[in-house]
């Protein structure tokens, strides 16, 4: 869950430097955005059969290998709008699974360790994966704030 919401700010932090810079237009930055989310909202509709099926972990570990052949698509050719798009709505695929999985993990680990412990820490587990959550993704958001031109 760290590494996807780390994955997540850098890529929202970096996003319209990397279409200024390598794209060579920022207006670009939108299309990629779109193209980031809409096959989220699209995958949440069909992820709970197969979470289902499949169960949670290797639910996630698919997705897990379904996002990382979207950043080796994206590495065959960075500069490449096409490629970029293709990349994003892969490694947006893969990422639908391991969200709709990561708090519900996050509640098997409370069960866990209540019954390893005797100890029930629902609300610390829960605030600790909130923050994390947070703290990445509004530090993505300050890095834009702070590094923008005027």
């Amino acid at each position: 869950m760290l590494a996807l919401n780390l994955l997540n700010a850098v890529g929202h932090a970096v996003g319209i430097f990397y279409a200024q810079y390598i794209l060579h237009n920022k207006d670009e930055v939108g299309i990629l955005g779109v193209v980031g989310v809409v096959p989220i909202f699209i995958g949440l509709l069909f992820v709970a059969p197969i979470i289902k099926k499949f169960g949670k972990r290797n639910s996630a570990i698919f997705g897990v290998i379904i996002l990382m052949i979207g950043c080796m698509i994206l590495i065959t050719n960075p500069t490449n709008l096409t490629t970029l798009i293709i990349a994003a709505i892969v490694k947006s695929i893969g990422s639908v699974p391991i969200g709709a999985t990561a708090f519900a993990m996050l509640a098997d680990t409370i069960e866990y360790g209540e019954w390893k412990t005797g100890i029930f820490t629902e609300g610390l587990v829960y605030s600790a994966g909130s923050f994390g959550a947070k703290s990445l993704k509004y530090a993505s958001y300050g890095k834009n704030a702070i590094s923008l031109p005027t």
